[in-house]
């Protein structure tokens, strides 16, 4: 039972931690951007 519970949430928590990598890196190409113009 345990096992069918943890392991949607470690999925959840990787998938959390992708979006806010991709996150990161979007807003550092937006400052970036902004900076350049």
């Amino acid at each position: 039972m345990s096992y069918h519970v943890n392991l949607p949430l470690s999925e959840a928590r990787f998938a959390i931690f992708l979006a806010s990598q991709r996150l990161t890196w979007f807003a550092q190409q937006a400052s970036e951007l902004c900076f350049l113009r």
